[in-house]
């Protein structure tokens, strides 16, 4: 940033996000003064795009990813799964009901005054969490019938030699 013309001009070579603000100008004479004032809006972005959510979930849960970018003005976002859109907000909600539910999900955000994009990639696996129970369940319900059928014919033999 420079000033010219007896500071006068106030100009800038090349403006980054850090030179918003407030800028004032006074004049001043011996019968009066002056002052006005310019709020500086710099447009950039979008810039550092996160996703923010799980990277496994179950069957029937409800997966919530978050986008957000550093913007002026504020981005707007798309998101994809595999390459295919499926929602346009910051805030993607979903109940997973498929394996198909896996895979890449891209957030892309656009400003749409620097016509500018980035995006971000977070890879969610669906999981069955009954499938992880099986081999347990299946022992459990094994040993269950096992201790339920000596029971029986531990019953049985007792009453009939007690005969």
């Amino acid at each position: 940033m420079a000033l010219y013309e007896e500071n006068r001009v106030l100009s800038f070579k090349s403006l980054s996000k850090t030179d918003r603000g407030k800028y004032s100008c006074e004049i001043s004479h011996p019968v009066s003064n002056d002052r006005a004032q310019y709020i500086m809006i710099v447009n950039y972005g979008p810039e550092n795009v996160q996703i923010k959510g799980p990277g496994k979930i179950d069957f029937g849960k409800t997966l919530t990813l978050t986008c957000s970018a550093e913007s002026e003005p504020s981005a707007s976002y798309t998101w994809t799964l595999n390459g295919t859109e499926i929602h346009s907000s910051s805030v993607f909600t979903k109940v997973i009901t498929g394996i198909s539910d896996s895979g890449n999900y891209t957030c892309q955000a656009m400003n749409h005054i620097t016509e500018r994009t980035s995006s971000a990639v977070h890879q969610v696996t669906v999981t069955d969490e009954t499938s992880a129970c099986l081999s347990g369940c299946i022992a459990g319900i094994v040993i269950a019938c096992l201790a339920v059928c000596a029971a029986a014919g531990g019953g049985g033999y007792y009453l009939y030699t007690k005969k």
